[in-house]
């Protein structure tokens, strides 16, 4: 009887390590296929509308500082990594066009019209990046992009807190070159 339950457990373990090792091939395989590209970003492929603020006082991608995201060749994931990537970068800009001394009517307005619908859809990329998280789960092909989603999360969640406060200052600042205009 005792040599019938060691036998039994010597199977059952030999059966687990088998399964184990097959489906880690299978994970190995689908990771093979999957590298990673990095794309750098310029704020013109944030909003076309930004082109002429490339490499000026405001342009957030200077000297060692730049925007990029991995691309894996996953639709869902590309998507959702490139719209944090320019987020981030439209939230650096318009923070800058803030911050300066310099800005002009037009900078504050084509910041604030960058920005706005950035941070409307901050909500929606969280849940999306959350989403996506949830999904490697199932999907063990996307466990590499897992450590990149969470990084993604923490950034715009951080920009998602940001991004009201930046905004609510582009219109007041906005607002007081429109005050100035009408004391002149």
């Amino acid at each position: 009887m005792r040599k019938i339950l060691v036998l039994a457990l010597i199977l059952v373990f030999a059966t687990a390590t088998a399964a184990l090792a097959f489906g880690l091939g299978d994970i190995k395989k689908a990771a093979k296929g999957m590298t990673a590209k990095e794309i750098e970003l310029k704020l013109s492929d944030a909003s076309g509308d930004l082109k002429s603020y490339e490499g000026g006082d405001f342009d957030p991608v200077k000297g060692d500082k730049k925007y990029s995201y991995k691309e894996y060749g996953d639709a869902q994931w590309d998507g959702i990594a490139k719209t944090a990537a320019t987020s981030c970068m439209i939230l650096d800009f318009s923070d800058g066009v803030l911050k300066s001394d310099k800005a002009t009517q037009d900078d504050v307005a084509a910041a604030a019209k960058a920005l706005e619908p950035m941070a409307a859809g901050c909500a929606k990329l969280v849940s999306d990046v959350t989403g996506f998280i949830g999904s490697v789960k199932s999907d063990p092909s996307k466990a590499m992009m897992l450590k990149e989603a969470k990084g993604v999360l923490d950034n715009i969640k951080a920009a998602s807190k940001t991004a009201p406060d930046v905004l609510k200052g582009l219109k007041e600042k906005a607002a007081g070159f429109v005050a100035d205009a009408k004391t002149e």
